[in-house]
């Protein structure tokens, strides 16, 4: 049949179809429209791969080298842990300072009433009013002594800033598809868990299972407790 005729456009087409239809089968094309045909394919492909890079956010792209994965994974690794001790001790802690208020003399008005040395203070450290002052003769031998204390709330609070101040930034910031940290702030990163793990590991108030941590009373001079 002769193509050039009237029928000719249709026979082009009928054609072009096969030709497309071998080329998507992933048979050889012939003819002229072969090289069109894969030139095609080949520039979508390329474009597709683009859109894909396009969308890829640069925690996802810094991610595909291997040496930068091993070790943000490492410290992701190490936030997880230092996070599980820190819980361990905040809730240690919360029980000291429970224990330690109930072993507090309280006042008329509930206030808490701890010992020192050579007086009777309130929780912020001020002296006692004398009409608050506890009788020396009916203090306990477990009376909290107010530097217990006090370094079990000093505790409390470096625990907290571990939590604020080193945890909670670390994690926000490599949780940021946009702008994720570069390997020397990851290594400061680890830096500043190492210091954390210090902090918690080295508690200025140890355990009642291991040390007592209220001081006994009873063979200090009492004199030094009357009020005046």
């Amino acid at each position: 049949m002769n193509i050039f005729s009237d029928d000719g456009s249709v026979e082009l087409n009928k054609l072009e179809l096969a030709r497309k239809a071998i080329a998507v089968a992933g048979g050889a094309v012939v003819g002229n429209g072969a090289s069109h045909i894969k030139e095609r394919q080949d520039a979508q492909m390329r474009q597709v791969k683009a859109s894909d890079a396009a969308k890829m956010t640069a925690l996802q792209i810094a991610l595909q080298e291997e040496s930068y994965r091993r070790l943000y994974d490492h410290i992701w690794e190490r936030v997880h842990e230092t996070q599980d001790r820190l819980d361990h001790a905040i809730l240690e802690n919360a029980e000291d300072i429970e224990r330690l208020e109930a072993n507090a003399m309280r006042s008329e008005d509930g206030r808490m009433i701890f010992v020192t040395e050579d007086r009777f203070v309130y929780a912020d450290g001020s002296p006692v009013d004398p009409k608050d002052a506890p009788n020396p003769s009916t203090i306990p031998d477990n009376a909290t002594r107010y530097d217990d204390y006090r370094i079990a709330i000093i505790r409390r609070d470096d625990l907290a800033r571990i939590q604020t101040d080193t945890l909670d930034p670390i994690r926000g910031r490599m949780s940021d598809p946009d702008n994720p940290p570069g390997e020397p702030k990851l290594r400061d990163f680890a830096k500043e868990l190492d210091r954390a793990d210090e902090i918690i590991h080295s508690p200025e108030l140890s355990s009642p299972e291991t040390k007592p941590a209220v001081t006994q009373v009873s063979n200090l001079d009492m004199d030094m407790f009357v009020p005046g």
